[in-house]
């Protein structure tokens, strides 16, 4: 899969980085949401997103809501945060639904716990693809026939 990560920790990143890699995965990094979002904006093909959710100049709930008003992409997200108080992992849940958050993880997580989640949510992930793809075939052959 082809991963953003995007956390604020220059060795959550390194280290998550490298976890990620040796399971095959193709890693970007961005240090902040606004960060992330220029990436974005010049390669839209990643399959999932990894989103600190407290991070300096523009954080988790900032960057979703930057997708909210502009999708720019369509990948998965999986928010990790260090807020363990489920009634504001909920909410953060909720506000994050509409633009892709499938799931979160708590940190400091361990290399087994980020990997199983990403597996669980790969297929799910393949099934999204497929329907973007079969929702754009169609938009294409509606455009071709007029």
């Amino acid at each position: 899969m082809k991963i953003l990560l995007i956390d604020d920790s220059k060795t959550a990143l390194s280290m998550t980085k490298i976890i990620l890699q040796k399971e095959n995965h193709i890693v970007e990094c961005s240090t902040n949401g606004q960060e992330a979002l220029e990436v974005l904006k010049k390669t839209i093909d990643f399959d999932l997103i990894l989103l600190d959710w407290q991070m300096p100049v523009l954080d988790g709930p900032g960057f979703l809501n930057a997708l909210l008003e502009k999708r720019i992409t369509y990948a998965s997200i999986v928010v990790l945060t260090a807020e363990s108080n489920p009634t504001k992992v909920m909410e953060l849940l909720k506000m994050g639904v509409p633009v892709g958050v499938l799931d979160y993880v708590l940190k400091p997580f361990t290399k087994d716990i980020l990997l199983d989640r990403i597996k669980k949510l790969q297929l799910k992930i393949q099934r999204q693809k497929a329907m973007y793809a079969k929702q754009i075939q169609a938009l294409v052959e509606n455009l071709t026939k007029t």
